[in-house]
């Protein structure tokens, strides 16, 4: 069985509708009768990846002995809502509950993850959310 990362990008209003209605996380990831946000595309806004691959990558970083990759795995860890200060939403995707991050979070990790992440594609999509001024919910499934 493999674990999938799931991340989906969303306009402030989006993100704060789903906050406070976390069933419609649904909607976003899974084959749902739910309606989408209407300024949600699903082509465009979802990032998905093994995450096995992405802990293998935040693991390299971690034992590269150089400090400062080894602070961008910590960052990369709250990106995958690994870390305490990500916020849970109260959905639970098969591996735990999703995270949320603000588009003020996301806007500070996107700064020092970077768009260069040796081509897992984190990167790209939380500059693309930063610089939208949008929030991320994910999780693992």
């Amino acid at each position: 069985m493999s674990m999938w990362f799931n991340a989906a990008r969303l306009s402030a209003a989006s993100f704060e509708a789903i906050r406070k209605e976390p069933r419609l996380v649904e909607a976003l990831f899974f084959d749902s009768k739910l309606a989408k946000p209407a300024d949600f595309d699903a082509e465009r806004d979802v990032f998905g990846a093994d995450y096995r691959l992405i802990g293998e990558m935040i693991e390299a970083m971690e034992e590269s002995g150089i400090e400062e990759v080894a602070e961008d795995a910590g960052l990369v860890r709250h990106a995958l809502g690994e870390e305490e200060e990500g916020s849970p939403i109260a959905y639970d995707f098969c591996y735990g509950p999703g995270f949320a991050m603000t588009p003020d979070e996301v806007k500070a990790v996107s700064k020092r993850i970077g768009k260069d992440d040796e081509g897992f594609g984190i990167g790209p999509f939380f500059a693309a959310a930063a610089k939208a001024g949008q929030g991320i919910i994910g999780g693992v499934s």
